[in-house]
Order: C-alpha cells, then sequence, then structure tokens
C-alpha cells in the first residue's frame, strides 16, 4: 500500500491548462480540424467557473466555420471574451 503524499493541482493551474489547449486550437485551426475531444473537455471545465456565456458561445460556433480564415478570427476573439469572463471571477 502506498502512503506518499497526494499530490494535487490547483484551480488555477487547470484554468490556465484548459485556456491552453484553446489558445492553441486558434492558432492551429486554419491547418486541422480542432473540433476534438480536448477542446471541448476545456470549454465545458472553464464555463462552469466563467461568469459569462458569450466567449463559450462564439468558440464553439467558430470550430465548426468552413471558412479557415473566418474560423480562427472567430476562435481568437472568443479566447478573448473566454479570458475576460474567467478575470472577472478572480477580480
Amino acid at each position: 500500500m502506498w502512503y506518499g503524499s497526494k499530490n494535487t493541482i490547483s484551480q488555477h493551474h487547470l484554468r490556465e491548462n484548459a485556456m491552453l489547449v484553446l489558445e492553441r486550437a486558434a492558432q492551429d485551426c486554419i491547418e486541422f480540424d480542432m473540433r476534438r475531444h480536448e477542446v471541448y473537455k476545456a470549454l465545458d471545465y472553464l464555463e462552469q467557473y466563467a461568469t459569462g456565456k458569450y466567449g463559450f458561445r462564439m468558440f464553439r460556433d467558430g470550430l465548426d466555420s468552413t471558412n479557415p480564415e473566418q474560423r480562427m478570427a472567430l476562435l481568437t476573439k472568443a479566447v478573448t471574451h473566454i479570458r475576460t469572463h474567467l478575470d472577472r471571477l478572480v477580480s
């Protein structure tokens, strides 16, 4: 039996990691289909802590855009909105 100390990851680090997933998706969406499990998981995780939902809707809608430039613009703008939603939580 293992009696080591339990390693925990802070909520702050989990949120930052989820934001990195979304930021990478926004960067890579021109070349790749980013409708992936880890992206939706990050969206769902962050949304439960956010004060607003608009950025999350925009991100999900942007993932389905067929125009690569428009998709990147929508996801990039959505990431900014999501950060704002989460910053209000910290403030």
